[in-house]
């Protein structure tokens, strides 16, 4: 179980997290926001790289805080970053020993079994004895998972996973996260892509402006935007609308005169988007 508790993180003048407070349990939690909304700051606080300003953080009954406590919450959880860089020169299997080291698996057998069951998790198998460097930007990305595996984490937070993947490559990726969370481990995927709900999630966080706007299943999101979604012959002043391939008009919002249709999680994320901003200037 991860729990924020009023949690604040600012910059300078910039408040990226705003009295954050969630619980993640085990299975599957999609973090969906824009970017700059506060997602990689949230993911980094829970991940113990920062502390925040105020408020507190508990992964697995252990507080963030303490140096000791902190190698004790690293110890139990993967973390695959926005941005990863690594070394020039060194191979994929070397990489991964590092990392096992880091990780605190001592033993040089058990170290190379989990570099194994890594590699093959994201099936890298084949690229063991290359160079980083030299992998594609999709072989990174699982590389970068591959990482966060390592060890068999209970907890995984994983920040953007999909960035970078074409189509394909994010399908086999949402249905390997979704493999995880089945078998039990709780698995926190920070997302600007909707798709990504829709592939893998059974709870949704929603932060913007570092605030906390919505938490709970995809089909509650859907349904903040019931009776707000018509069909038209044209745009709605006012509203969130775009054509349909057979020349009408999705609408979202107060419209006259159009035909409702029933909610999805995009129109639901739409219109809480659009009540976000406006109570932002407001």
């Amino acid at each position: 179980m991860i729990v924020v508790t009023t949690v604040t993180k600012t910059y300078s003048d910039v408040t990226a997290l705003d009295d954050v407070s969630l619980q993640v349990g085990p299975g599957i939690t999609v973090l969906l926001g824009p970017n700059g909304a506060g997602k990689t700051s949230l993911i980094r606080c829970l991940a113990t790289v920062m502390r925040p300003d105020r408020g507190g953080i508990e992964i697995g009954s252990i507080r963030v805080g303490a140096e000791s406590d902190n190698r004790a919450i690293r110890s139990r959880l993967g973390y695959m970053p926005q941005a990863t860089g690594y070394p020039n020169g060194i191979s994929v299997s070397k990489h991964l020993d590092r990392i096992g080291v880091l990780k605190g698996i001592v033993e040089d057998d058990e170290r190379a079994k989990a570099v194994a069951a890594s590699l093959r998790a994201v099936d890298l198998e084949e690229q063991a004895d290359r160079r980083v460097n030299r992998l594609s930007g999709g072989m990174q990305r699982r590389l970068a998972l591959a990482q966060a595996l390592m060890g068999s984490p209970k907890i995984l937070l994983l920040d953007e996973p999909t960035a970078g993947l074409d189509p394909e490559q994010r399908a086999t990726f949402r249905s390997f996260i979704g493999a995880i969370g089945a078998a039990g481990a709780t698995v926190l995927v920070s997302t600007h892509q909707l798709e990504d709900v829709l592939g893998i999630s059974g709870e949704v966080v929603v932060i913007a402006n570092g605030r906390l706007l919505f938490q709970g299943p995809p089909r509650s999101l859907a349904e903040l935007a019931r009776g707000q979604v018509w069909i038209t012959g044209h745009p709605a002043p006012g509203s969130i609308s775009w054509p349909m391939p057979d020349g009408r008009v999705r609408a979202l919002g107060e419209v006259q005169g159009g035909e409702p249709v029933e909610p999805t999680v995009e129109d639901g994320y739409l219109l809480l988007m659009k009540r976000n901003s406006a109570n932002a200037y407001a």
